[in-house]
């Protein structure tokens, strides 16, 4: 069984990289397609970094920017916040983040208060943070318009039935803020099953397109059935931190944004 295991995450560890490579190709961020250690610490010393936690005391040394772009962590909510200009005194709201919060956020908001498929974790909240169990697609007589400061919100529109709606209210209630969500390609091959769009950037809009079959990924290419050999080998970590901004679709936005959804 162990040698099965090795066999899946060096496979696996390929085919991500060859998926990121594909991804930087059809969205066609970049010439240089060079990845690892060099890259990252060239891309470090030109770029300037953040420090994120890895848990058990380390943390990893993330470039602001890699060879594509601006790349925002944003896995890494106890210090991601830092890379938006949030003031002190500004109200930040983090929409669907019950189980990883933005740690800067005054208000989190989710609509499940329980684990379940579309969270695997508890409810986790900091000690001043303030728990809304709402759904984001409605939130009127719940938050007034252009009530928050800073809206936060990652891998979570992904999941609503209306990201119109979704979309809608996120500007409406917010002055500027931050969406993270899986990109297009990504989702095929290794989204989790209950995501039901798949979402990409194109021109500066989002685009949201139905997702056609949901509960399975290609065959071929799907981590969600091995999951426990993905995150024994420490991959997702080395995506995750260092090239999310092709993994993810990053939007920083101010006042509003354009989407497009695609029944």
């Amino acid at each position: 069984m162990k040698n099965i295991q090795d066999y899946a995450m060096k496979f696996h560890a390929k085919m991500i990289r060859l998926l990121l490579r594909l991804t930087l190709y059809l969205s066609g961020k970049g010439k240089d397609w060079s990845f690892g250690p060099a890259a990252i610490a060239r891309n470090c010393d030109h770029y300037g970094y953040i420090d994120c936690p890895a848990g058990g005391g380390t943390f990893i040394r993330v470039p602001r920017r890699n060879e594509y772009g601006v790349n925002y962590p944003s896995c890494a909510t106890s210090v991601v916040h830092s890379l938006f200009d949030i003031k002190e005194t500004d109200l930040v709201i983090d929409l669907g983040g019950g189980g990883n919060p933005l740690q800067r956020a005054n208000v989190v908001v989710d609509l499940f208060p329980q684990e379940g498929e579309h969270r695997h974790v508890p409810l986790q909240l900091g000690p001043k943070q303030k728990f809304v169990q709402a759904n984001i697609e409605n939130m009127r007589g719940v938050f007034s318009d252009k009530q928050f400061d800073f809206v936060f919100t990652q891998q979570t529109l992904e999941h609503v039935d209306d990201p119109a709606a979704a979309l809608r209210e996120i500007m409406r209630i917010g002055k500027r803020g931050f969406i993270d969500v899986p990109r297009a390609l990504y989702d095929i091959h290794i989204g989790h099953p209950h995501h039901k769009w798949l979402i990409d950037e194109v021109g500066g809009k989002l685009v949201f397109k139905k997702k056609p079959v949901l509960n399975c990924g290609s065959a071929l290419f799907s981590m969600y059935p091995c999951l426990s050999f993905w995150y024994e080998g420490g991959i997702p970590r080395w995506i995750e931190f260092y090239y999310r901004n092709l993994t993810c679709v990053q939007l920083l936005w101010n006042d509003k944004f354009d989407f497009e959804v695609i029944p």
